[in-house]
């Protein structure tokens, strides 16, 4: 059986036979640079804020509490008042550790050793001007500065900040938005200060009237706080609020005009359309990323086929000039009113790689328009093919040779698990909280205490599966790896099919399109085929070795190969954006 890399019989993730029986298992990003980017905070600002919603079965309240109280922390509302407090600088403070920074470059050495022992003792609290330290021209101040970030960053885990903040979310105490606001400067990397944005957020929308401390902020002399009011306030405030942060699109900070876009985009407020424009070419790129990705989701399918792509100049002035003919040709008839955002695509890609990273173990993480990590797990995970962004910042992962599927949080931590008799090549959480999976010769559902719903073989059927999703109606979609595509009821009786595959045996996957198209990759023949509802192919893109194959809203297609280890976008022609080397296998890409 010819799978990847020459083999015949054996299959490309643990060149195990195909009688399934696998073998002990071998079993990133590193830092995530400070506040490049908030992408991920659209996660909470147009979908509702599931993740802070009601609680469900999972809720992430217990673990978080767990992450603290083993930290040796108290969970009540007035200890996690306390906590970020303790984390917050006065200005008296941060004058101290600018002070000591430059004390770094003393010519006496004591005093340097001294320096570099404080801001140490300091913590997580030195952080921001440590890292600022880093580009200070005195070099022996930049090579200290290094030093103790490298001490500083190891003393305390990113999660436990995040679980504080989700906790004070949940508890909600009345000084919440006024201590989340105060500590922002101080949320040393991106995704605890896109956790905070997210409790703000959540706590603003239960809450029947906005802190004053939000509309103060809004003035604040620090960018960041000004940011985030607007985005909030930009949202959830009143006829009278928004006026105000239309005034901040012009604030001095391209920071400040992107998330004050934000918010009023998601309040219907079209003024803020051709400011996003405007941010693709002044703003810095990290930043016109976002901004190009806002206006996709407003376009949809009537974006301009273009994109920021490296974010060379010329690249950003012809994506600039495109989207400002399509704002004058058709984009201000747009109806936001009626646009729902909370269903479009938040422009977020997920990526699984199955091996290759610390300790040859998989990767699985997230990125937004920049395409630099938001979070990362690279820690005991046994073979992963595939996996789902779940609500309250859950994952759930197939993992190839650990024959199950585990649900972690994002720290890596496992919350659940289900072990399988085979290898599992999918998986998928239902509305009703049960979890779909589907192995190399079996598709089961189960209920999180574990009982099977009903399974039933496929590999007599149809081969090897090497992709499976439960459909909206209840039936499953299968695809084998001798090209065959079938639907099933769930009692294992089959519905239909078809050939989607060339005349080998391939590793096959689907996407299934919002209007019932489907995209199939085909290693073989270098292409992605969308098939019509008629079951016939429609069109044909040309890509390198694709394994799996997500569209963006602009009809762009994001890519992974895993025979060839890159990640890479193309257009609607088969023209390359950008591509990425990883250093694994990558066996699926999800949008959302």
């Amino acid at each position: 059986m010819r799978f990847l890399r020459g083999s015949s019989t054996c299959c490309p993730l643990t060149k195990q036979l195909p009688c399934g029986k696998s073998p002990d298992a071998n079993n990133l990003f590193c830092h995530i640079p400070m506040r490049i980017v908030i992408a991920v905070v659209l996660t909470a600002a147009f979908s509702g804020l599931a993740l802070y919603g009601a609680e469900k079965a999972d809720d992430p309240l217990p673990g978080d509490e767990k992450i603290l109280v083993d930290a040796g922390l108290k969970t009540d509302g007035a200890s996690l008042v306390e906590f970020f407090l303790k984390r917050t600088l006065s200005p008296k403070e941060i004058e101290e550790l600018r002070r000591t920074i430059r004390l770094l470059g003393h010519d006496v050495f004591a005093v340097r050793e001294k320096a570099s022992a404080d801001l140490v003792s300091a913590g997580r609290s030195a952080i921001p001007f440590l890292r600022a330290a880093l580009t200070d021209p005195d070099l022996e101040i930049s090579r200290r500065a290094r030093r103790c970030l490298l001490q500083v960053d190891g003393q305390q885990s990113v999660s436990l900040a995040m679980a504080a903040v989700r906790l004070l979310a949940k508890r909600d105490p009345p000084e919440s938005v006024r201590v989340l606001i105060d500590y922002l400067p101080f949320a040393d990397n991106d995704v605890i200060e896109e956790e905070v944005i997210q409790a703000l957020l959540a706590i603003s929308a239960k809450r029947k009237q906005l802190d004053e401390s939000l509309r103060r902020a809004l003035t604040d002399e620090v960018p960041i706080r000004r940011a985030v009011a607007a985005l909030v306030v930009g949202k959830l405030g009143t006829v009278e609020d928004r006026a105000i942060i239309k005034k901040l699109l012009q604030d001095a900070s391209v920071e400040v005009q992107l998330r004050a876009a934000q918010g009023l985009v998601e309040a219907k407020e079209k003024e803020a359309i051709p400011v996003l424009i405007r941010l693709l070419t002044t703003a810095r790129l990290e930043l016109a990323w976002q901004a190009e990705d806002l206006l996709i989701r407003v376009a949809g399918p009537q974006s301009p086929q273009v994109s920021l792509s490296d974010g060379k100049e010329t690249a950003r002035q012809s994506c600039r000039k495109a989207w400002e003919e399509w704002w004058a040709n058709s984009g201000k008839s747009i109806d936001l009113a009626n646009l729902d955002l909370e269903n479009r695509l938040l422009g977020l890609t997920l990526v699984v790689v199955y091996d290759g990273y610390a300790n040859g173990q998989g990767r699985i993480w997230e990125f937004g328009a920049n395409r630099k990590p938001l979070w990362e797990i690279d820690r005991n995970l046994l073979g992963p093919i595939d996996a789902v962004v779940l609500p309250s910042k859950r994952i759930l992962v197939a993992e190839y040779n650990g024959r199950r599927v585990t649900e972690r949080d994002l720290t890596g931590e496992i919350l659940w698990k289900f072990e399988v008799h085979g290898n599992p090549v999918a998986c998928q959480r239902l509305e009703n909280g049960n979890t779909f999976i589907a192995t190399l010769n079996e598709v089961l559902e189960v209920t999180r205490a574990g009982t099977t719903v009903y399974r039933f073989r496929l590999n007599e059927v149809l081969g090897q599966v090497t992709y499976a999703q439960k459909l909206p109606s209840g039936n499953i979609l299968c695809i084998s790896s001798n090209g065959i595509l079938a639907e099933f009821e769930r009692t294992g009786k089959e519905v239909k099919r078809q050939k989607v595959g060339v005349n080998v045996t391939e590793w096959l996957s689907f996407e299934l399109l919002p209007n019932g198209r489907l995209l199939v990759p085909s290693q073989q023949s270098n292409s992605i085929i969308e098939f019509g509802a008629d079951g016939k192919p429609a069109r044909a893109v040309a890509a390198k070795s694709p394994y799996s194959a997500v569209r963006r809203a602009n009809g762009n297609l994001i890519v992974c190969s895993m025979n060839r280890s890159i990640l890479y976008e193309v257009d609607r022609k088969g023209n390359l954006i950008w591509e990425e080397t990883l250093k694994g296998r990558p066996f699926r890409v999800r949008r959302r």
